[in-house]
C-alpha cells in the first residue's frame, strides 16, 4: 500500500504527486511502462518518523525506495536529495498552518489551526480546531475539534469531537463524540457517542451510544440499545437491536404498509 507521501524517481528528475499517493496511478498519468525487468523509474516514499505530517523538520522525514528492481542509472543519494527538495515545495504550497480565510481550489490541502473555503472537488485534512467550508463534491477529514460546513454533495470524516453542518446530499462519518447537523437529504454514520440533528429527509445510522434528534421527514437507523433518539414531525426511527425490530414514529397519522412478498 502506498503511504503518504509517495512519488517516482525518473532518470531526468522526480515526480511527487501532491494530490495522489498511489504509485500505480502516477505511473499511469505519466504513461510509463511497468512491464520490464529494467524499469525507467523508481518508486519511493517519504514519511514522517513520528507520524506527524505537520512536523516539517526535514530530518523527521525518512526516504525509502519501494521496489525491488532498480535500474543501473539510479543514484540513491541524489534521489533522496531531489525528493526532499520536492517535499519542501509541497509543504509550502499545500500546508496551511495558522492561516485564516484561505480560498482553496482543486487539489489536496492540509490545515492546522487554519480556516479555508474548499471548492472544485478539493480535499482537506483538518487538525487542531481548524475550520473549513466545502463546496462542489469536496472532501475533508477532521480531527481535534475541527469544524466544517459541507455543501453540494461534499463528504467528511469527523474524529475527536469535531463538528460539521451538512447540506445538499452531503455525507459524513462521525467518530469519538463528534457532532453534526444534516439538512437537505444528507447522510451520516455515527459511532462512539457522536450526536446528530437531522432535517429535511436526511438519514443517519447510529452505533455505540450515539444520539439523534429528528425533524421534518428525517430517518435514523439505531443498532445499539444505548442509542438515544427524539423524534419530531414526520421523523422515523428504526430500532435494530431488539429481537423483533421496531419502527418508531412521532406522527400518529403515518400509516405503516407491509410490503407483500412476491410469489415464486
Amino acid at each position: 500500500m502506498c503511504r503518504m507521501f509517495s512519488g517516482l524517481i525518473l532518470k531526468d528528475g522526480v515526480h511527487l504527486d501532491w494530490d495522489d499517493d498511489s504509485h500505480e496511478r502516477q505511473i499511469g498519468k505519466l504513461k510509463l511502462k511497468d512491464d520490464s525487468d529494467k524499469p525507467n523509474f523508481v518508486r519511493f516514499e517519504i514519511i514522517p518518523q513520528d507520524g506527524n505530517i505537520f512536523n516539517h523538520v526535514i530530518s523527521n522525514w525518512v526516504f525509502r525506495v519501494d521496489q525491488d528492481l532498480i535500474p543501473e542509472w539510479f543514484n540513491a543519494k541524489n534521489a533522496e536529495s531531489l525528493a526532499r527538495k520536492e517535499l519542501k515545495k509541497f509543504f509550502k504550497e499545500r500546508f496551511l498552518i495558522g492561516i485564516k480565510d484561505v480560498q482553496c481550489a482543486a487539489g489536496r490541502w492540509f490545515l492546522k489551526n487554519s480556516s479555508a473555503v474548499l471548492r472544485d472537488s478539493s480535499r482537506a485534512e483538518l487538525c487542531n480546531s481548524s475550520r473549513a467550508e466545502l463546496w462542489d463534491s469536496s472532501r475533508a477529514e477532521l480531527w481535534d475539534s475541527s469544524s466544517a460546513v459541507l455543501r453540494n454533495s461534499s463528504r467528511a470524516e469527523l474524529c475527536n469531537s469535531s463538528r460539521a453542518e451538512l447540506w445538499d446530499s452531503s455525507r459524513a462519518e462521525l467518530w469519538d463524540s463528534s457532532r453534526v447537523v444534516l439538512r437537505n437529504s444528507s447522510r451520516a454514520e455515527l459511532c462512539n457517542s457522536s450526536r446528530v440533528e437531522l432535517w429535511d429527509s436526511s438519514s443517519a445510522v447510529l452505533r455505540n451510544s450515539s444520539s439523534a434528534v429528528l425533524w421534518d421527514s428525517s430517518s435514523a437507523e439505531l443498532w445499539d440499545s444505548s442509542n438515544k433518539y427524539k423524534i419530531n414531525d414526520n421523523g422515523i426511527c428504526i430500532l435494530r437491536y431488539n429481537t423483533n425490530p421496531q419502527i418508531i414514529v412521532a406522527n400518529k397519522n403515518i400509516k405503516l404498509i407491509v410490503q407483500k412478498s412476491e410469489k415464486k
